[in-house]
C-alpha cells in the first residue's frame, strides 16, 4: 500500500536509551510531502530497508548521545544536510552508521556541531561502500572507519573544512584532497 507522511516538520526522536526501527514491508510506499528534520538524540534509530520517504528532502540530526543507522541508500542520496553533534565520552557519542547492501554517496552539507568527536561507520559483511563528497563544517572531530566485521569502504571527498581533526581506525579509506 501507500502510506502519506505530511511532515512539514521537524521530529527529533528522544528513544530513552532504547532504539527504534522503520522498515514497512516490501511492496509498501511511503511518501513525505515537504521539507522536514529527523533527529535522534539517547538512543539508536534504524532507518530500515524500505524505510525511505519518497519525495523526502530535509536534513538529519544526530545529537550527543544519538545513533542513526541508514539501511536504505535513498536516505543518504536525497538528504540535505546532516548535522552530527557529537560528545565522544562516557556518556556517549553522535553516531551515523551505514549499513545498506548497495554503495552510497552523500553529497549534501556535513555539519560538526560537537564539543567533542562525533563518528561515521560501515557495518555488516556484505555492505556497501559509502562515498562522502558534500561541503564539510564545523567545529568538532570526526571519527570514520568500519564497525567490527565491515568489509565496506568509506571515501572521504569532502570540500570546505572544519576546524576539528579527522581520525580514521580499521578498515579501508580513501582520502581525496582538495587540489
Amino acid at each position: 500500500g501507500v502510506q502519506t507522511c505530511a511532515l512539514p516538520i521537524s521530529a527529533l526522536f528522544d528513544l530513552n536509551g532504547g532504539s527504534f526501527t522503520t522498515a514497512p514491508g516490501a511492496g509498501e510506499t511511503v511518501t513525505s510531502v515537504g521539507t522536514c528534520s529527523i533527529g535522534v538524540t539517547n538512543g539508536t534509530l534504524i532507518l530500515g530497508a524500505n524505510s525511505y520517504l519518497d519525495d523526502f528532502t530535509g536534513s538529519l540530526d544526530v545529537q550527543s548521545t544519538g545513533s542513526l543507522v541508514i539501511v536504505d541508500e535513498r536516505w543518504l542520496t536525497n538528504t540535505t544536510s546532516i548535522q552530527l553533534a557529537g560528545d565522544f565520552n562516557a556518556s556517549g557519542l553522535a553516531s551515523l552508521t551505514y549499513s545498506g547492501v548497495a554503495d552510497a554517496t552523500y553529497s549534501g552539507a556535513l555539519v560538526l556541531s560537537g564539543v567533542n568527536t562525533s563518528a561515521i561507520f560501515t557495518s555488516g559483511a556484505a555492505g556497501g561502500d559509502l562515498t562522502l563528497s558534500g561541503a564539510v563544517s564545523g567545529t568538532g572531530n570526526l571519527l570514520v572507519g568500519p564497525d567490527a566485521g565491515s568489509t565496506a569502504r568509506i571515501t572521504l571527498a569532502l570540500t570546505g573544512g572544519f576546524t576539528g581533526r579527522t581520525t580514521i581506525f580499521g578498515g579501508d579509506a580513501l582520502i581525496q584532497t582538495q587540489a
